[in-house]
């Protein structure tokens, strides 16, 4: 088919606008142009043959004005006419001899002789004319030059043989002669006509295209706009998929080596297809979740088809114009087809594709509003740069890699060669970039934490490390507060430390097993500033080690306290560190002793609490290895012993202001600060959001670099929320870096309760502890009473640590009468401490008796609400003070130790307490400790509410069971009466429960099968089971006994999870299965 049907077809066939075909090249007019000038030139004699064959043997010359005729017989030149207008003037010129008109290097027809013999004549004429006047006109018909220089030899042919002359003539005699042509003209001017036509067309159809993509770009960057609900999520996540799917497609332009460069129409529209079926494949469009985004997916394949549309009309139209001016050149061998293009100036139609520019604007300003992952990786890592820092070479990495580098003295920036790395810090976090990778790449940098966090482990515990389900409850978590042993026999074989079961431990609870980051850097600090044989206990503050060094005094043989002493690692002054660090003070006091009086350390170590935290122990760790921790230079004065003291009297005391009175809640008693907002430099912890941001990004830095989710310009607000959630004023999720809500004039049941009277300590037992040091220091030294059946530390704590207790395990009526007649036949004493409920066995006592007692006789009375909770229960109207571990329900996440005692405003020992509460407390609770703390406890009034019923749900499948012989709870014991009266409006009872089977081996069987969590602890979301004797008291299970505590107890801690009562169903059936004999 010929190219003008196919051509014209094509217009019609695509789909163009009428307006494009309107503007498309005339093929048909032009085809005729050609014919009227190869009419012309054979009325003129120049044929396409004779100028072929001056064509085929003349030289190129880039500059024909200056010519030699021995190398060029003629020449068509496409000049512009001079004119505004700037159209082409064809011009054809052919070098002749003067004196009989033969052309230069061709063999010619008598024709065209005769042609060029009369111009020749004509030409002859004028130069004569010229010669003798300096002014006539010009002949229309040729434009003469005389040469001034010619070659040497081989010139010309001979005007009649054809043959060379001997001999050159002189250069006078040649000159270059203009043909007169008309029609080619008008063939240039119709074709540079509709050429800039469609210039200017595809001008406004490439204007229309990039407002379209900037429009768009627009409508996509507002529907991608990370949000907090999920439909902003994850738009966001299916954008950046579209387009690496379309950048994979390379739609219209490739940058591959093996096809690089514009696409044709039939390859782009086949990398179209390709991306939508890919699009389809995949889900995408069903992925996008609101209207608008569907929308925009909609506009932006429409831009492309339109696109499309415009580079097939630019290929058709610069196909055209090829085969026209082929054509032209067929037809008359004046040899066009390559100057035209050039001297047209057409900067659309043939400047190449409408694609190209397009492309660059889409990248630009569409597909660069949704982030693509590559831009922001590390060189180092090939990770996403998370925590981003910019070195002063402008280079960012992340701070993992960089901080790795500094360790390993490399001090070169890795792609600049820049002495800047060791130069890196706080000041080089890139806080806006960092925000930035949060909000377009969450689910990448929480991975690259992740990592972080692998990769730390390993440096701790070794390159065996690996993150997987073994030992340890919540595998995830290096820092757990209990341990798998998910068996009879493992409890057995934990107890008696077999090593079948000790190898595979991985941590544990953390007052009884030293986590291992604690012993790797006990170890170290030993090796700096011990000797051999000698180990460490690692202890917050050095007034908590020196409250151990006395108790190994008292209890531990002489021999083995060769060698004791007090190691404390504090910042070293001399380094330049941040503020914030700074600010939170990081220390750690080391007792170093002998391996045989390790044990009475640990014995100190797990009564009080006193203990530093996994978390701490890391992260000074890491300050360790960087030489940032040194010895403390200035003298701590020793503090006054442990032992009680004669009662001084209470201080003068003087309240501090609202808890309102200050800033974001203070605590207003932290390490003796006197301001009254707990930060002590008397300023407030408030700020402007940008300034809290930068602060949390500051934190970040320390983090990867010393520790691990450390929100540091957030504590001080988290302890406050803690603390009003403990009150009960703060149910709900909160935001840190906003003002929390005001305490209530009446939290928890009484007037005047203020934050400051709620106290934070790093885990339950010393917030026991704490307590009891407090009454010893405030009143005169005295026994104290536990009643009923403790945790295994409270009652350790009592004997070990002052005069000593009065034991009463059963916690009975008859019990509390014989504590009335001791009191009244004159015995006194220093507190009465009780568990609401007691652990295990679930009783109650009789608080309002007790209130009424100690009011009489002039006891303290501390309340243990860990396992009832302040959601269920009200105790502190009849609590002097009331304590809690925060380990357990509060937390529920199993990952975090805490505790708190709260000093009621109204009990008769406030004022002696608070007076003296500066010299024995001190605000150990580590930061990052803190900050896991607040996140895990904001849910904690819906989970109690769970749970409470889940535990009921599992009572009523115990009970009435064949093989159960008793189910403890408190609403199914005895002292039901004594909880109710302390019960909250909606409370529930509690998730804890404990129950005994028939037989030992029933005992078992249940525990084997039972399909949840096992091991110590309670107050977890998800159910924890353990043969709570065994654990607690192996080595006293008959003395537990005579208290009523049967050995073969199991203890049900409770969690969040559906359908539990199918879970002991099942367990039932496997201990109904066992023989009721043994």
């Amino acid at each position: 088919m010929k190219f003008a049907q196919e051509f014209r077809k094509s217009l019609q066939r695509e789909g163009f606008p009428q307006r494009w075909i309107e503007s498309a090249i005339p093929y048909g007019q032009l085809k005729k142009c050609i014919k009227k000038v190869t009419n012309e030139l054979q009325e003129l004699g120049l044929d396409k043959d004779m100028l072929a064959q001056l064509a085929s043997s003349q030289k190129d010359c880039s500059d024909p004005s200056s010519a030699n005729p021995n190398d060029i017989a003629f020449h068509y030149d496409l000049d512009e006419d001079g004119t505004t207008s700037k159209h082409l003037r064809p011009r054809l010129t052919i070098f002749v001899h003067l004196s009989d008109g033969v052309a230069v290097d061709a063999s010619l027809t008598p024709s065209t002789r005769r042609f060029l013999e009369k111009v020749a004549a004509k030409a002859h004429g004028a130069r004569g004319r010229d010669s003798s006047s300096d002014s006539g006109p010009a002949s229309p018909l040729l434009s003469p030059t005389s040469f001034n220089s010619l070659a040497s030899s081989d010139w010309a042919l001979s005007p009649i043989s054809g043959s060379f002359p001997r001999e050159p003539p002189s250069p006078s005699s040649f000159q270059r002669v203009e043909v007169p042509l008309v029609f080619d003209g008008e063939f240039f001017n119709i074709l540079q006509t509709d050429v800039s036509n469609l210039d200017t067309l595809q001008e406004q159809e490439q204007k229309k295209l990039l407002e379209e993509v900037t429009v768009l770009g627009q409508e996509i960057a507002r529907v991608t706009k990370p949000t907090k609900g999920r439909k902003g999520k994850g738009d966001l996540a299916k954008w950046r998929e579209i387009f690496e799917l379309y950048l994979e497609a390379r739609v219209f332009f490739s940058t591959r080596e093996s096809d690089h460069g514009a696409r044709t129409s039939a390859q782009a529209l086949e990398q179209l297809k390709w991306f939508q079926d890919q699009v389809m494949e995949r889900n995408i469009l069903q992925g996008l979740k609101s209207e608008a985004s569907r929308q925009a997916f909609s506009r932006f394949l429409n831009m492309n088809a339109v696109l499309l549309q415009n580079v097939k009309f630019q290929e058709i139209n610069n196909l055209a114009v090829t085969k026209i001016l082929k054509k032209f050149d067929k037809r008359t061998a004046l040899g066009v087809a390559r100057t035209f293009p050039v001297v047209v100036h057409s900067d659309r139609l043939l400047a190449g594709s409408i694609a190209k520019d397009i492309c660059a604007q889409v990248s630009s300003e569409l597909i660069s509003v949704v982030p693509q992952l590559e831009d922001y990786l590390c060189p180092i890592c090939f990770a996403v740069a998370y925590w981003p820092l910019r070195l002063d070479c402008q280079h960012v990495f992340c701070s993992r890699c960089l901080v790795k580098m500094a360790r390993r003295g490399e001090r070169f920036c890795p792609l600049c060669r820049a002495d800047v790395v060791m130069q890196a810090g706080l000041d080089h976090f890139d806080s806006a970039r960092a925000a930035f990778l949060r909000r377009y790449f969450p689910l990448e940098v929480k991975e690259k934490i992740r990592a972080n966090e692998l990769e730390r482990n390993r440096e701790i515990f070794g390159p065996d490390y690996v993150d997987k389900p073994c030992s340890v409850i919540l595998h995830s978590l290096v820092i757990a507060v209990s341990v798998s042993l998910p068996t009879w026999k493992s409890n057995v074989g934990y107890e008696e430390e077999q090593d079948w079961v000790m190898h595979r431990l991985a941590t544990g609870y953390p007052r009884f097993f030293v986590h291992k980051s604690i012993q790797a850097f006990g170890r170290e600090i030993v090796a700096k500033y011990g000797q051999a044989g000698q180990v460490a206990m690692l202890f917050p503050t050095k007034r908590a080690a020196l409250r151990c060094v006395e108790f190994m005094k008292e209890k531990a043989p002489e021999a083995t306290l060769a060698g004791l002493n007090v190691i404390t690692l504090v910042l070293d002054p001399t380094k330049k560190t941040p503020e914030a660090l700074r600010a939170i003070k990081p220390a750690v006091s080391a007792v170093i002793c002998r391996e045989d009086a390790f044990p009475i350390a640990k014995q100190y170590w797990q009564h009080s609490g006193d203990g530093v935290s996994s978390r701490r122990a890391e992260f000074c760790h890491g300050l360790f290895n960087e030489g940032l921790l040194d010895i403390e230079t200035t003298t701590t004065p020793l503090p006054r012993s442990p032992q009680p003291k004669m009662f001084r009297g209470p201080k003068r005391y003087q309240r501090p202001g609202s808890i309102d009175g200050f800033a974001n809640g203070g605590n207003g008693h932290g390490n003796g600060s006197a301001n009254g907002n707990g930060n002590g430099n008397g300023t407030s912890q408030g700020g402007n959001t940008e300034e809290i941001n930068e602060a949390v990004e500051s934190s970040r830095f320390l983090e990867e670099r010393y520790g691990r989710n450390l929100d540091l310009s957030l504590v001080e607000n988290a302890k406050s929320a803690i603390r009003r959630r403990i009150a009960g004023v703060l149910t709900s999720d909160v935001d840190l870096t906003t003002s929390l809500p005001t305490m209530s004039p009446h939290a928890r049941g009484i007037s005047n309760l203020r934050e400051d009277d709620i106290y934070l300590v790093p885990c339950g037992m010393n917030a026991i502890f704490t307590t009891h040091q407090l009454l010893l220091k405030a009143r005169e030294p005295r026994k104290s009473i536990e009643f009923g059946f403790p945790y295994v530390d409270t009652l350790k704590i009592l004997q070990k640590f002052g005069p000593g207790a009065v034991f009463y395990g059963h916690g009975s009526t008859a019990e509390l009468d014989d504590l009335e007649e001791k009191l009244k036949s004159g015995e006194r004493f220093l507190g009465f401490f009780c568990e609401f409920p007691g652990n295990p066995l679930l009783t109650c006592p009789d608080l309002v008796r007790i209130r009424k007692l100690a009011d009489t006789y002039d006891f303290a009375v501390v309340v243990d609400e860990t396992v009832g909770t302040f959601v269920n229960v009200n105790v502190l109207p009849y609590a002097d003070v009331v304590v809690s571990s925060l380990t357990k329900i509060f937390s529920g996440d199993c990952n975090v130790m805490g505790g708190s005692f709260v000093l009621n405003p109204n009990g008769q020992y406030y004022k002696s307490l608070k007076s003296i509460v500066a010299d024995v407390f001190e605000d150990t609770y580590w930061a990052e400790d803190v900050i896991f703390m607040e996140r895990n406890s904001r849910d904690f009034k819906t989970r109690i509410d769970r749970v409470n019923a889940n535990a009921e749900a599992i009572c009523e499948v115990l009970i009435g069971h064949p093989s159960v012989k008793k189910v403890y709870h408190p609403k199914y014991n005895e002292s039901r009466p004594h909880y109710e009266a302390c019960r909250t409006p909606g409370g529930g009872y509690g998730g804890l429960l404990s129950c005994t089977l028939k037989t030992k081996a029933q005992a078992m069987a249940f525990y084997d099968a039972l399909d949840t969590a096992k091991g110590p602890s309670l107050g977890t979301n998800f159910t924890l089971t353990s043969p709570y004797v065994i654990l607690a008291h192996y080595r006293e299970l008959d003395w537990a006994a005579s208290f009523g505590v049967d050995p073969d107890l199991i203890r049900i801690s409770v969690g969040l999870e559906e359908d539990l009562k199918s879970v002991f169903a099942n367990a039932l059936r496997a201990a109904e299965s066992v023989s009721n004999e043994s």
